[in-house]
């Protein structure tokens, strides 16, 4: 990911808030929060359904980007 294209995504979506095993995600252009679960060995994206998918969203994208996540990693939390 570029320099460039990760400021549009900066601007795209922001981490709300951090609970349990769920990541809220703000996001500007649908105006509404998503929520990002963290499960065993992967993430699901709520808005987008995406347990039925093998794909990732931009949700779960910006996710795997975020420091907290990598927080949950040190811990033995996350895969």
């Amino acid at each position: 990911m570029t320099k460039q294209n990760k400021q549009k995504d900066d601007d795209k979506y922001f981490l709300k808030y951090h609970y349990d095993s769920t990541l809220v995600i703000g996001d500007n252009n649908l105006k509404e929060n998503v929520e990002v679960l963290i499960g065993n060995d992967a993430l699901y994206c709520a808005y987008h359904n995406s347990h039925k998918s093998d794909k990732h969203c931009e949700h779960i994208k910006f996710a795997l980007t975020l420091n907290e996540l990598s927080k949950l990693r040190e811990v033995g939390k996350l895969w």
